[in-house]
C-alpha cells in the first residue's frame, strides 16, 4: 500500500493543475475575446464616421458642380440675351449696361442661395 500513495498524491497534483490550467486558459481567452471586441467595435465607428466623412464631401462637390453648372447655364443665357440686344439696338454700350445689370441680379441671387 506504501508504494500507492506517491502515485495517489502525483494523480491528485497532475489532475488538479490541468483543471487550474483549464480554468486559467478560458479565463485569458475570454479577456482577448473582450479586448478584441471592443477594438473592433472602436474600428466600426471609425470607418462609420470616416464613411460619413466622405458621404458629406461628395454631397458637397456635387452641390458645387450643380451650382456651377446652373451659373454658367445663366451666364450663357444672359450672353444670349446680350448677344440679341446688341443686334436688336445696334448699340454695345446700352446692351452692356443691361447685360451687367442682369448678370448682378443673377449673382445676388446665387449669393443668397449658397448661404442659405
Amino acid at each position: 500500500m506504501e508504494v500507492w500513495i506517491p502515485v495517489i498524491v502525483a494523480l491528485v497534483s497532475s489532475t488538479i493543475s490541468y483543471f487550474a490550467s483549464v480554468s486559467k486558459g478560458k479565463n485569458e481567452l475570454r479577456a482577448v475575446e473582450i479586448k478584441n471586441k471592443s477594438a473592433i467595435e472602436r474600428l466600426e465607428k471609425e470607418n462609420d464616421a470616416k464613411l460619413n466623412r466622405i458621404e458629406q464631401e461628395h454631397q458637397n462637390e456635387i452641390e458645387k458642380i450643380a451650382l456651377e453648372m446652373e451659373k454658367q447655364a445663366e451666364l450663357y443665357d444672359s450672353n444670349a440675351q446680350t448677344d440679341f440686344l446688341t443686334q436688336f439696338m445696334g448699340n454695345e454700350k446700352i446692351a452692356n449696361k443691361l447685360a451687367d445689370a442682369l448678370t448682378g441680379e443673377i449673382d445676388k441671387a446665387i449669393d443668397e442661395h449658397t448661404k442659405k
